[in-house]
């Protein structure tokens, strides 16, 4: 998925023989010229501001605004008191939204930022489209309609690049397609898998 999508196609390219099927999701193989500059502002902005600068445009990229919209909806106070801890379990599935932004916003902002940077700047400088042909293995394609990062235009490359290919866009979603509409990815990936006989 995103960054492990393009490992996956490097993977698949360098290590045919390893690779049975593959799947791409919220996935490019690489991003326009005018995009690159946009990675490397991230990286610096890692670097001096730290990781904290990083959580609200992450969490903005990743979801929709109705799936926003629901979190603070949703939202619950967190505290260490036992009953409240109950009371937000009894409610998971009601605050499912909520505990998912929380739980990502902690995750990015313990990532290292030194990680960060180093992961923007390699992502602007990949460019894995002159190999896709290579690529044998089926291949699922996957995005999300509302994904701000990534285009129809990149999902319609990779499926003309790659001759065993299968596209799937998912409405009303957008990066994190397994969190956002976890039913819709599951479904997807099980009629892959079924295509591929497995």
């Amino acid at each position: 998925m995103s960054l492990g999508g393009m490992i996956a196609q490097a993977a698949a390219v360098s290590r045919p023989e390893r690779i049975a099927t593959l799947g791409l999701i919220s996935a490019v193989s690489t991003f326009p010229e005018e995009v690159r500059p946009v990675f490397l502002a991230l990286a610096d902005k890692a670097e001096s501001d730290g990781m904290a600068a990083m959580v609200a445009p992450t969490i903005a990229r990743s979801f929709t605004t109705d799936f926003l919209t629901q979190a603070r909806a949703n939202y619950v106070e967190p505290s260490d008191n036992s009953a409240m801890r109950s009371q937000v379990l009894e409610l998971a599935t009601v605050a499912y939204e909520a505990g998912i932004i929380a739980t990502i916003s902690r995750m990015v902002e313990a990532t290292d930022p030194r990680g960060f940077a180093a992961t923007c700047r390699a992502i602007a400088q990949t460019n894995l489209t002159p190999h896709l042909g290579s690529i044998q293995c089926p291949t699922l394609i996957m995005s999300g309609d509302s994904d701000p990062g990534i285009s129809q235009e990149s999902q319609d490359e990779l499926q003309r690049a790659l001759p065993k290919s299968t596209q799937v866009t998912i409405s009303n979603c957008s990066h994190l397609i397994p969190v956002e509409r976890p039913a819709d990815f599951n479904r997807a990936v099980l009629n892959f898998l079924a295509m591929c006989n497995y």
